[in-house]
């Protein structure tokens, strides 16, 4: 609304509940982060993820988030997914519940029945103190070693991606 966005454009849903846009169905799904930007909004919005579903893809969308039990919940409800797009990056001690580490990511592609997992959140600029492609490189190598794959392209690369499981 505030950038001028028509009210029957904005699409407002609480967790679980489903909008559909033709065939693709959207379902808000939780997160683990905090909402609002200033010091008196704090957790003051919902921080959702999405699950994405339509009769050629199953994908999920983690948004910025940190790990969570939860995920296993949304794989055994919403799964399998075809492609997870995790967020993998900006991670600290100190911001442990709200960015995931590099294993975290991949085991979140685990909980999620997903067959390959993308991390996002990462490489773009530097918020936390590891180096700008440790993101990646470490969800490389927990996935090698946990079995899932890892799709990482290039910054702007377009793939495409075909589920070997299908």
């Amino acid at each position: 609304r505030g950038w001028g966005v028509e009210d029957k454009k904005i699409v407002e849903l609480n967790w679980n509940e489903v909008f559909k846009i033709d065939e693709v169905e959207f379902t808000s799904l939780p997160a683990r982060h905090f909402s609002g930007r200033g010091p008196l909004n704090r957790n003051s919005t919902l921080w959702s993820s999405w699950a994405i579903k339509s009769s050629a893809i199953k994908i999920y969308f983690s948004g910025d988030s940190g790990y969570s039990p939860e995920f296993r919940t949304i794989g055994e409800q919403f799964g399998p997914f075809d492609l997870a797009f995790v967020e993998c990056g900006q991670y600290n001690e100190a911001w442990s519940e709200i960015h995931m580490f590099p294993d975290q990511t991949v085991q979140t592609a685990i909980d999620l029945r997903a067959s390959a997992v993308l991390p996002i959140h990462n490489s773009k600029y530097e918020l936390a103190l590891h180096a700008w492609d440790a993101p990646l490189e470490g969800a490389r190598n927990a996935g090698i070693e946990k079995n899932m794959q890892v799709v990482t392209p290039m910054i702007g690369q377009t793939f495409l991606y075909q589920n070997k499981y299908r």
